[in-house]
């Protein structure tokens, strides 16, 4: 009974699921506007400072400084001058600024359920495709 129930309901889920897929409408505008707001960029800064030979734990740690000084200031990562991030690495260089565009952070993210283009495309058509099989 309770198998047959949770079939259904899935079903009937997967049916509405389908019908909002290619419905929906995405604002652009607001969504760029909110991925300026957070620090999309931080995991992208720490692999950069691990690139150029920090060791991660320290990364992550320089990081969530540089993280903490931004939210205490009301300001971005791009916002910080150069000087200042080299307070705190003398990994940090000029290179960094064209690394953390918020486009260059979505875009690097070229694997499985990633955020690169490409990849959300694969998923999209992956999950439609699911829907319909189902």
């Amino acid at each position: 009974m309770l198998l047959n129930f949770i079939f259904s309901s899935n079903l009937e889920n997967n049916s509405i699921l389908s019908e909002l897929l290619e419905k929906i409408k995405f604002n652009s505008i607001k969504i760029n506007n909110a991925l300026k707001e957070g620090f999309l960029e931080a995991t992208d800064i720490a692999d950069y400072l691990v690139k150029k030979g920090e060791s991660f734990r320290k990364a992550h740690n320089i990081v969530g400084k540089i993280v903490r000084i931004c939210i205490d200031k009301k300001i971005s990562f791009k916002d910080l001058e150069m000087e200042e991030l080299k307070n705190h690495s003398p990994y940090f260089e000029s290179d960094l600024h064209d690394m953390v565009k918020i486009q260059s952070c979505i875009s690097s993210k070229k694997v499985e359920c990633g955020t690169e283009r490409g990849q959300v495309i694969l998923n999209i058509e992956s999950g439609k495709k699911k829907i319909k099989d189902s």
